[in-house]
This record gives C-alpha cells, structure tokens and sequence, in this order.
C-alpha cells in the first residue's frame, strides 16, 4: 500500500486538483490554437507564443505571482522585472 500512498500523494501535488473551471476551458482554447497553428497552418509565429502562454499560465497560476513577505515571486514576475530594468531586451538582442 506504500506505493499506491506515495502515487496518490504525487497525484495530489499537481497543479490539476487547484485549477477552476475557467483555466479548464483556456487550457482547451489553447490547445485549439495550437492545432490551428501547428496542423492547419494559421498564422504559427503567432498563434504558437499565444498559445504556449496560455498554456503555462492556465496550466499552474501561481507562476504569475507577485513577491509576498518572504516568498519568493512566479517566474513570469521575475521575467517581468527583467523587462522592466531593460535587461532582458538587451539579453535577447546579444
């Protein structure tokens, strides 16, 4: 029974159990776009970044979040501090 407590602990640990409803049908939305850019051929340079975003950030919320106290932010939020020091446009252009 050991395996069975250590599987339903890792089940329980996912993302997929805190989600609502709403990050349910933009999960799906997204994968709408992905097939349209990736199978059908629709605007890919586009559609497939919109969609990758979507994904990630539907797909665990909390890495979207601001710093609070002493825990740490999302990685999108440092992504965005980086942005906003002007040092990730730099990066990108090396």
């Amino acid at each position: 029974m050991n395996i069975l407590d250590t599987l339903e602990n890792l089940v329980n640990q996912t993302a997929f159990f805190s989600l609502s409803v709403g990050n349910y049908i933009m999960i799906l939305v997204a994968c709408v776009f992905l097939y349209l850019a990736i199978k059908k051929g629709y605007e890919p340079l586009l559609l497939v970044p919109i969609a990758f975003g979507m994904l990630l950030v539907n797909m665990y919320p909390d890495i979207i979040k601001a710093p609070v106290g002493d825990e740490a932010g999302g990685l999108l939020h440092y992504f965005y501090i980086l942005d906003e020091w002007s040092i990730l446009p730099s990066l990108i252009f090396m």
